[in-house]
């Protein structure tokens, strides 16, 4: 009996939603309650759903410290101490065993925008750290590198991301290593190019491969139905 990962996660982001003062404290126990149960579940950690929502609920964790540090009532110490919490998420998923996905890097970024005040060399570090972190991890996707763009100063974002893209066709592109671990926006066995403004391009080169592959596909049921008859 008890949750299961999936159900941890719901009540984590129910409380993000929270306008409670309580509400990261409550967070702070389900998270804890969730690490304990992993702990000693095995079949938590075989499955693949499972760590996936583990993952996803201390995502939903890391959304709650941003909000709840956000309040006018919070002075520059609680927020820091909060912005501590939040970044001590990505090492209690090591110890579990899981990693850091782009949704927990793009949780980061909002905590800190949320947390630290701007234009601070404090703030602009922080970002720095988390954005190459993401990058070395392969975890850039959309919406973390839109996130980064509102968050960054000007110089950070065209330091970290325009001075390292590449022209491809009429486009600047991310490094491909920036994306390789990213779900979804695949062309084969490849994931599309990232644009610097944050949109999957569908590249010639795709568009050549997506051609030859239905061209052999049509091939294949055309030699398939002459052998039926």
């Amino acid at each position: 009996g008890g949750p299961d990962p999936l159900t941890y996660r719901y009540m984590i982001e129910i409380w993000y939603n929270s306008r409670s003062a309580d509400k990261l404290h409550r967070a702070m126990a389900l998270i804890a309650e969730l690490k304990t149960n992993v702990d000693t579940n095995e079949l938590w950690k075989q499955s693949r759903s499972s760590r996936q929502n583990i993952v996803d609920a201390f995502t939903a964790f890391v959304r709650v410290c941003g909000t709840a540090g956000s309040s006018k009532k919070k002075d520059l110490q609680d927020r820091t101490r909060i912005m501590t919490m939040a970044l001590r998420s990505v090492e209690e998923l090591k110890e579990l065993g899981l990693s850091a996905d782009s949704g927990m890097y793009t949780a980061l970024i909002e905590a800190c925008d949320h947390l630290l005040p701007q234009n601070t060399p404090e703030r602009q570090s922080l970002l720095e750290n988390i954005f190459r972190r993401a990058c070395e991890e392969g975890h850039v996707d959309p919406g973390l590198l839109e996130q980064f763009h509102l968050t960054a100063s000007a110089y950070l974002y065209a330091k970290l991301v325009v001075a390292q893209s590449t022209q491809m066709e009429d486009i600047k592109v991310v490094p491909e290593s920036w994306t390789r671990n990213v779900q979804g926006f695949r062309e084969g066995k490849k994931v599309m190019p990232l644009s610097i403004h944050g949109t999957f391009t569908f590249t010639r080169a795709a568009a050549e491969y997506r051609t030859r592959k239905l061209r052999r596909r049509t091939n294949q049921k055309m030699l398939q139905g002459g052998r039926l008859k």
